[in-house]
């Protein structure tokens, strides 16, 4: 009883607290008693945003890493797949390389095999009109008749070929009418007979008939064409027809014709000791074999010719590069040389002898002589 009347009494001891108590900001007993509390919800609250703070910190973190991760994961999977694709590139140009490699060789294999066929053909075709040269020379230029000699019938050899030869050509277009490729070999066969007894007039008739029958046949490219065309030329010269010979040298400017006919008035002009004339017409030569026959025999005839015309103006600096490499291409390629055109080879020997003895270089000089004894004299034609 005592106790509970104690309380009521302490109770009304607070509520008879003067309100000057809370105007002076004095705490409430109520409040004194529940600071402890306070507190220790504040600690519980502050361990408990701690907690969540550093949960939230990891989780961060974790998620960094593993976005890092993904992002290393992913420029990894790049790289390897990049590496990839240019490996599969590398292999798709190496097997297209090999594709193109192969086909390139078909090619050459096919261009290689249809120039063997042509030039089987051809072979046949010369091998043919030659044999029908040689019995159309046996039978109507060689012999005379039967049971005679041509020392019966006239005396002296340029007679009996003046006879044989106008006894031969009238024969020559009616036995050849349905052969004109063999008709054009025998005329020029002919040309040259003419050319030897002198009569120019004669060597034009046969030459320009050939010329005709080769362009119908051939076309005006043809090397036979062009060695005709070359021939006639060379007729109009000697017969005092320059403006005819200088419209037939002077035909298409990058064929070998054309390159064959400045080879031919450089040398005519070299033979009259007209050396700086030669070197023009040489030169122009060779720049046409080079362009379009750079591999060719005549290109390297056309240095050794241009170095030869460099040596008679005394000019032996320039002339020797020309004849040494005039003749080294010349014996790389000499099972091309026609059989009547090696003596070029020896007659180049001769120059680089000159050349070394003229320059006074007589070691060079020796060298290139022993050259030229050691090699073949084919006669010239």
């Amino acid at each position: 009883m005592a106790h509970r009347y104690g309380r009521r009494f302490a109770w009304g001891a607070i509520m008879d607290t003067p309100i000057s108590n809370h105007a002076q900001q004095q705490p409430r007993v109520d409040e004194v008693q529940s600071q402890p509390e306070d507190l220790s919800r504040n600690r519980r609250r502050r361990r408990i945003i701690g907690a969540g703070t550093a949960f939230v910190v990891l989780c961060l973190g974790l998620t960094v890493w593993v976005v890092r991760k993904a992002e290393e994961a992913k420029q990894e999977a790049i790289r390897k797949a990049e590496a990839e694709l240019n490996q599969a590139r590398q292999a798709a140009e190496k097997v297209k390389k090999q594709l193109e490699q192969e086909s390139a060789a078909r090619r050459k294999a096919a261009i290689e095999r249809n120039q063997a066929l042509a030039a089987e053909k051809e072979a046949q075709r010369s091998q043919q009109i030659a044999q029908a040269v040689v019995d159309f020379l046996k039978k109507h230029v060689l012999t005379p008749g039967p049971g005679k000699s041509w020392g019966e019938v006239v005396s002296g050899k340029e007679v009996t070929l003046r006879e044989a030869v106008n006894a031969a050509e009238p024969k020559v277009a009616k036995m050849f009418a349905d052969r004109p490729l063999v008709e054009a070999s025998v005329r020029q066969v002919l040309g040259a007979a003419f050319l030897d007894l002198g009569e120019t007039e004669h060597v034009i008739q046969q030459y320009e008939r050939a010329l005709a029958l080769r362009e119908a046949e051939l076309g005006p490219d043809h090397p036979a064409t062009g060695e005709n065309r070359n021939q006639l030329a060379v007729a109009y010269r000697r017969a005092g027809r320059i403006d005819d010979a200088s419209r037939l040298f002077q035909q298409d400017p990058l064929s070998s014709s054309y390159a064959a006919s400045l080879t031919i008035q450089g040398a005519a002009l070299l033979a009259e000791g007209k050396p700086a004339e030669a070197e023009l017409k040489l030169r122009g030569s060779l720049a046409v074999r080079q362009k379009i026959q750079p591999d060719d025999w005549t290109t390297f005839d056309a240095q050794a010719l241009l170095g030869a015309a460099l040596l008679d103006q005394k000019k032996y600096a320039q002339a020797e590069p020309l004849l040494l490499s005039g003749y080294e291409g010349m014996k790389r390629r000499q099972a091309k040389i026609p059989a009547q055109d090696r003596y070029h080879l020896t007659r180049t020997l001769e120059r680089l002898v000159r050349l070394y003895e003229e320059w006074g270089k007589p070691d060079k000089a020796e060298h290139w002589r022993k050259e030229w004894e050691a090699a073949d004299h084919p006669p010239k034609h």
